[in-house]
């Protein structure tokens, strides 16, 4: 069965952007031609050597979310997340520079190259490397691409009313950031001390005319300090052991943190830029809803998850991620009429709490793609029950899941499902556990049972709820 998709987070440019470095120049050229490592249209399947290395340790070397797969896949709309890497994934635990081996390391793991890691030792200006990511995004920009004797293109949008749905050939692209050290703060590692000023200057520099198109929203926090806010422990397995991370459980947002948020927030020179609150940590998400239910109060702003999973559990638990979120906040992000884009990445999804028994990989393949097709259908399902089960919310409870895949992020993603390639087979199977679950005695307890199918529970998960968000909000 043929779909159509939206991605709402994934990080087509991070490669190949890293990958421009390797010319001699260095020139951050978006290559026009789809057979270069540095051009967005650059397609790498996974093979079996791939595979393997990523069932062994989690390395994902092969490419997941350029433009040719995913006009392939049937992914009409994408949200693309341009950001520069932080500095603190080529320094040591001691603050220092890596070497030859750690550099070697750093490259296994992210696979941006050594030239890109080098780069990023050297860089001292967040923001520049932002705009030079934005241009790189921007270069091919409506630029016809021939593939193989067919003619493709990209489009970056301001506005919905920059999408036509209409055309085959054309992907739509959403630019978002992730990260608020971009806006030039936690630098200290480049001995630059933050200037206040200069953060919330830059902030007002996202709506100027400096950006043709503007980011849609972005993560306030990252995998790394940035004096904005408290950020949740993200890195597992290898990337643990390559990284230093240190986070603050009890660290909020800051006063430097709230005075970016209004800046983004304001109407007063071009639409908000909206905040996703993935990779906040718990302390400071629940000050950015107080935020929204007090000084924001009678305006209309969403709230966004553009990359998550759940924890299965109310505030909060010992076994619990802080990376993942509580059911309260599932209730909060839908009364919001925000979106939460559930990614498709096993450390987030398999091992959810002790109780749970890890979903066992089998050489069949079919049985594989189900088991991971059903860690997807698990978060579907628990956050309609939630909104059910909450006596103010009026809404749609299949009205608030979307797909934020994290491809091309430094995920491990499900056994099966690799690229957006596999996105279809995806939809397939989250039909079956949806079709399965309908059947189910509890599934007749929701009021409108009678009225649910599963190819359009998932349909609204898999495009058309992300579609009427962007609507809505774009």
């Amino acid at each position: 069965m043929m779909h159509k998709f939206i991605d709402i987070h994934c990080h087509s440019a991070l490669k190949p952007y890293s990958k421009s470095l390797k010319r001699k120049y260095k020139d951050y050229t978006n290559s026009a031609n789809y057979k270069d490592e540095s051009s967005i249209w650059y397609q790498d399947l996974p093979t079996a050597g791939d595979i393997l290395l990523n069932k062994s340790l989690t390395v994902t070397k092969f490419r997941q979310s350029d433009f040719k797969t995913a006009l392939e896949a049937g992914v009409k709309i994408m949200v693309v997340s341009i950001d520069p890497m932080e500095k603190g994934f080529v320094f040591n635990k001691l603050n220092r520079p890596i070497k030859t081996t750690g550099k070697l390391l750093r490259n296994f793991v992210t696979g941006i190259g050594i030239p890109r890691i080098e780069n990023l030792q050297e860089l001292n200006d967040y923001y520049t490397d932002l705009y030079r990511n934005y241009q790189f995004l921007d270069q091919l920009n409506e630029t016809d691409i021939n593939i193989n004797g067919n003619v493709f293109r990209y489009k970056l949008v301001d506005s919905f009313y920059d999408i036509d749905e209409s055309v085959s050939n054309v992907i739509h692209i959403i630019m978002s950031i992730e990260g608020g050290h971009v806006l030039n703060t936690g630098l200290e590692l480049a001995n630059v001390i933050t200037d206040a000023n200069e953060v919330i200057t830059n902030a007002r520099k996202l709506k100027s005319n400096d950006w043709r198109v503007k980011p849609f929203y972005i993560t306030l926090a990252h995998h790394f300090s940035n004096l904005l806010c408290g950020h949740a422990a993200s890195f597992k397995g290898i990337s643990k052991l390559a990284y230093d991370q240190k986070c603050d459980k009890e660290e909020s947002i800051s006063v430097m943190g709230y005075a970016v948020i209004d800046e983004l927030l304001k109407k007063d020179y071009g639409r908000r830029i909206f905040i996703d609150v993935k990779h906040m940590n718990l302390k400071s998400r629940q000050a950015y809803y107080r935020l929204l239910a007090t000084k924001y109060k009678d305006e209309t702003i969403p709230i966004i998850v553009s990359h998550g999973a759940l924890n299965f559990t109310d505030l909060p638990q010992e076994f619990t991620s802080e990376i993942n979120f509580y059911n309260e906040e599932i209730v909060e992000i839908a009364k919001s009429g925000g979106i939460f884009g559930i990614q498709l990445d096993e450390r987030r999804l398999l091992k959810i709490n002790p109780k749970d028994k890890k979903t066992k990989a089998t050489k069949k393949s079919s049985r594989v793609l189900d088991s991971r097709a059903q860690l997807v259908w698990r978060q579907i399902e628990a956050m309609a029950f939630l909104l059910y089960a909450d006596k103010d919310f009026n809404g749609d409870p299949w009205g608030v899941q979307a797909i934020g895949s994290d491809f091309d992020g430094i995920i491990d993603p499900l056994n099966g499902y690799w690229t957006q390639k596999n996105l279809t087979v995806l939809a397939d199977y989250l039909i079956k556990h949806a079709k399965a679950f309908l059947d189910r005695p509890e599934a007749k307890l929701l009021p409108d049972h009678h009225t649910l199918a599963a190819e359009k529970i998932i349909e609204k998960c898999m495009y058309s709820n992300a579609y009427n968000f962007i609507k809505k909000h774009l």
